[in-house]
């Protein structure tokens, strides 16, 4: 099978996926983005370094694809405007509050 037909079928799997779900999200201004670019289906043709993961994912686990729909891009963005630093820093304090509550709940519990 071709390329450009594998790609075609990725396309046409995700276009009869429900449509995502869409919280109400409020946007201060203009130059953010909105609901319909935040909560959307992948596209398989922007992404072709996954297609064999896809590929499987729509034989085995379709309801990941759908799933991915749902997850709230503003997140990710916010992470590539930081510097890798920045993350660093971020996943640093969030392992170092994690320890905190592990030792936390081993007192209570």
């Amino acid at each position: 099978m071709d390329d450009d037909h594998r790609l075609a079928e990725r396309v046409a799997f995700v276009a009869k996926l429900p449509t995502p779900k869409r919280p109400p999200i409020v946007v201060p201004d203009e130059g953010c983005a909105g609901a319909e670019e935040v909560f959307r289906h992948l596209d398989p043709a922007a992404i072709p370094e996954v297609a064999q993961a896809l590929d499987w994912l729509m034989a085995n686990r379709p309801e990941v694809i759908a799933a991915v729909a749902d997850v709230d891009r503003t997140l990710i963005w916010d992470a590539l405007d930081r510097s890798p630093l920045e993350n660093l820093a971020r996943a640093e304090q969030l392992v170092s509050n994690e320890a905190a509550l592990r030792a936390t709940l081993s007192q209570v519990a």
